[in-house]
């Protein structure tokens, strides 16, 4: 998927939607296929948006990673995991996915947010390590649930309100002890995975997605008064706001493919 590769790899902005519309390739309707041709329209008046590393006058590697989560977010009450990866503020990584565990609370999403942000710190660590560039300082975890941090550090216990947690969801207590992660708490105002969590307003979204490319303004050509055009929701919530006009809904059932940043609707 054409979308798929841009959105995991230069436009992050558009990988909590697209990664949601990925999940009914094999059975499209025409709200989908709106919901696509939306994301086009937003891609086609922000097209020189795009990721800016600036060098850092800090002589130090600097890791950090952002992990948040999104609780009872889809139609089968599961929830959403947002990471996010910089290094020296620059970007690096992200990931938007659907939770496969039900959670009972916010806490326990934001658990299982936090292991698959653990899962991603070893990677970094392991490749550091066979690159031969020492990591000389601690790898800042940023999470916005308190409770969250202190279970997470306090590790696995026989609590009546945890005991059903599988023993793997804590290993972040083993990366904290060896001195690998510190984790620090970030007012959901600043948590920069949230972009790839919920839905937001235009304002907080054009924010979030500034910060994360680093543009402190508007490229030059670029609409950015026009939200991300997406109509629809993520289980409950909706995908991002919109002022835009709804297109014209064919009368029929259609499914799409993508060649050469267009759409043909094929009849089923």
């Amino acid at each position: 998927m054409a979308l798929m590769f841009a959105a995991k790899r230069t436009r992050s902005d558009i990988l909590l939607q697209t990664t949601y519309l990925s999940s009914f390739c094999g059975h499209a309707t025409v709200s989908h296929v709106q919901k696509l041709n939306r994301i086009f329209q937003y891609l086609a008046t922000t097209v020189n948006k795009s990721i800016i590393i600036k060098r850092s006058p800090d002589k130090h590697i600097r890791l950090d990673l952002y992990a948040d989560a999104g609780h009872m977010t889809h139609h089968d009450l599961r929830g959403h995991t947002g990471v996010l990866l910089t290094l020296n503020d620059n970007y690096v990584v992200s990931f938007s996915k659907k939770q496969t565990i039900f959670s009972e609370s916010t806490c326990e999403s934001e658990l299982y947010a936090a292991h698959t942000g653990g899962l991603l710190i070893k990677w970094v660590i392991n490749l550091f390590e066979e690159l031969q560039i020492p990591i000389t300082l601690s790898i800042t975890f940023h999470q916005d649930n308190k409770s969250t941090i202190q279970l997470s550090s306090k590790g696995y216990g026989d609590f009546m309100r945890t005991k059903h947690i599988q023993k793997r969801f804590f290993s972040l207590k083993d990366l904290q002890d060896r001195g690998l992660i510190k984790q620090q708490y970030c007012p959901t105002k600043d948590m920069k995975a949230d972009l790839y969590t919920k839905s937001h307003d235009y304002a907080p979204f054009s924010r979030l997605r500034n910060i994360i490319f680093r543009s402190d303004h508007a490229a030059p050509g670029d609409n950015d008064g026009m939200a991300l055009a997406v109509q629809g929701t993520v289980g409950n919530q909706p995908l991002i706001k919109s002022d835009l006009a709804p297109l014209p809904k064919p009368s029929k059932r259609v499914t799409f493919r993508l060649d050469k940043n267009t759409i043909r609707y094929l009849d089923s």
